[in-house]
């Protein structure tokens, strides 16, 4: 146990560990702890505590948390249809949750299921990276910026040769201006910031 957190230990995975406003969050795939505790919490004052109303579902799973414009971004698999206020990606102002942009989308534009694996702030914009379709209503082909008020993608082909929604992008790093992006059986690849 971390601080006194404990969860089922058949499903329990920290994937994830934040700071935000001076205080630990904890996010991953976790339920059933004695406090109520799902999928996200929140160490604060000495004591866990529920964050909102948590993140909800059999299928969540939160994979990165990332703080950015004074906003705890998560992200994973969590789905709208589980009574979440966002798809695949929602944010925490400290007092309630909200949708980022229309959400990020499955291959059709839907509320399928999809998945964002990473997540990274550069140079004033925060960058994604998964397997979706759609960062809102753009077509964006695993990886997509967010500059606060909308989103941008990076092209509608997918990236990698194992087809789009198969694995996706695992992994995303900036230097010098270039996204360098970790797919899902296939090398390394990289595309220059601007091309968004």
């Amino acid at each position: 146990p971390i601080y006194g957190f404990y969860a089922d230990a058949s499903s329990f995975i920290i994937r994830d560990v934040a700071l935000y406003h001076g205080n630990l969050y904890v996010a991953g795939n976790f339920t059933n702890t004695p406090s109520g505790l799902t999928h996200i919490a929140e160490y604060k004052s000495g004591v866990w505590q529920i964050v909102g109303t948590g993140i909800q579902g059999g299928w969540t799973s939160i994979n990165k948390m990332v703080v950015y414009n004074d906003e705890l971004y998560v992200a994973g698999m969590i789905l709208k249809s589980e009574g979440n206020t966002g798809h695949m990606i929602q944010k925490w102002n400290d007092t309630v949750w909200s949708e980022v942009g229309n959400s990020v989308r499955d291959l059709t534009g839907g509320f399928g299921f999809c998945q964002i694996f990473d997540m990274k702030v550069y140079s004033g914009k925060m960058y994604i990276a998964g397997g979706f379709g759609y960062a809102g209503n753009i077509p964006a082909a695993e990886v997509a910026r967010w500059n606060g008020t909308q989103w941008c993608g990076y092209g509608t082909t997918s990236l990698f040769t194992a087809g789009p929604g198969a694995g996706g992008c695992t992994a995303v790093e900036l230097y010098n201006d270039t996204l360098y992006l970790g797919l899902a059986n296939d090398p390394l690849y990289k595309v220059h910031t601007n091309r968004c």
